[in-house]
């Protein structure tokens, strides 16, 4: 380059990640934003994220946010174990017609959790006479909208330990969630 060393500018780097609470195998927004102090442009450079192991998981060109500094962001799908987990943000350094940047890393954290379900009942009778059978309708709901319709499930009772199992169906009017009918004895 003209026997010149090009004039490098410092670039600081940082990660985000929403939600910080993820539901297991939901979505997960990693977004990185970058600042140079020296109002170098950014625009166009390419932000690679990473999973805990350092395997790239995508990547995104930087652009111009409408606040200071230039943006990045990737959708991924969380994992589907529970627990903690990492991810960073890499920016590699550039250099062009006598100016460069700075390679950054930033990295996040963020945990995954079980799905919440909800489980209610309705048609239940407002007496039971002892030892009577009675039927009632039981639905089920997950934060995630999961499909329980090819999953199983049982009752229990205060004098059986369990009742037949039987498979979930989907009943029309209360998408995602998913009713059983059962027949039971006190």
């Amino acid at each position: 380059m003209n026997g010149q060393e090009a004039v490098l500018f410092p670039v600081s780097l940082s990660l985000s990640i929403s939600p910080q609470e993820v539901d297991a195998g939901a979505e997960l927004t990693l977004k990185a934003v970058a600042e140079c102090p020296e109002d170098y442009d950014l625009s166009g450079d390419q932000i690679s994220f990473h999973d805990a192991a350092g395997r790239e998981i995508g990547s995104a060109p930087l652009a111009v946010l409408e606040e200071d500094g230039f943006g990045a962001e990737i959708i991924v799908t969380a994992p589907v174990e529970l627990g903690e987990y990492g991810y960073s943000a890499v920016l590699t350094a550039a250099e062009s017609d006598g100016v460069a940047h700075a390679g950054a890393r930033a990295e996040a954290r963020c945990s995954v959790k079980a799905h919440d379900a909800y489980l209610d009942a309705w048609d239940v009778p407002s007496a039971i006479t002892a030892d009577d059978a009675f039927s009632f309708h039981a639905g089920l709901k997950c934060s995630c909208g999961c499909n329980f319709a090819t999953r199983s499930s049982s009752s229990v009772t205060r004098q059986a330990p369990s009742l037949p199992q039987g498979g979930l169906a989907t009943q029309s009017g209360r998408a995602p969630a998913h009713s059983i009918s059962r027949r039971s004895r006190l």
